[in-house]
């Protein structure tokens, strides 16, 4: 995406397999601050360069706000970075687990804010992130979405039933859960 005023909303980045491109979104030269919302980033990979990038046009201070996005399982044998930006970057309820990347964080002189969110890795290029509340045990899991593959690698979205957790059969399938729900609830707060 290039130029203006961006949105991505409620949006499955999975499986692509890229060699000198991005492998999940690119966002370049926002003239306003633009959002990215409950975007499942998972199972991509590429050699190089920058799977998520957020930059804004060099005469605008606009910002990214993400918000409920997962980053899970993507891979970049050489030099890459996974959350790269240019600008202001606020991500907040967001998981990065189990990547294979270099680098996880890559903010050129601007700043990535991480809070109310997870990540197992932390290591950064250039200035290094500000992480808030940070603590929060997700372990296998994270909040706002189970994500799991199943054995056809396709996709599957539906809420969450209380059998999910004890039937086997269930184990390798991918459900959003109830992100929306929670995404609204959290909107309407003032």
């Amino acid at each position: 995406m290039y130029q203006g005023f961006c949105i991505i909303n409620e949006c499955n980045i999975t499986q692509n397999r890229v060699f000198e491109d991005c492998g999940g979104y690119w966002v370049q030269e926002i003239t306003s601050d633009s959002y990215i919302t409950c975007v499942n980033v998972v199972e991509n990979n590429q050699s190089l360069d920058s799977f998520n990038s957020h930059r804004s046009s060099y005469s605008y201070s606009s910002k990214f706000k993400v918000t409920s996005c997962n980053y899970i399982r993507n891979k970049s044998p050489n030099r890459g970075y996974l959350i790269s930006s240019f600008c202001d970057v606020f991500m907040s309820y967001c998981c990065i687990l189990k990547n294979e990347i270099k680098y996880i964080f890559n903010a050129f002189s601007k700043s990535i804010t991480f809070e109310n969110s997870a990540t197992d890795i932390i290591k950064s290029t250039e200035t290094s992130p500000t992480f808030k509340n940070t603590d929060i045990s997700f372990e296998n899991e994270c909040p706002l979405f189970k994500l799991e593959v199943d054995d056809s690698s396709k996709y599957k979205c539906r809420p969450s039933t209380p059998n999910n957790d004890e039937n086997e059969e269930n184990e390798d399938k991918i459900y959003v859960r109830n992100h929306i729900k929670f995404f609204y609830l959290f909107l309407s707060r003032k």
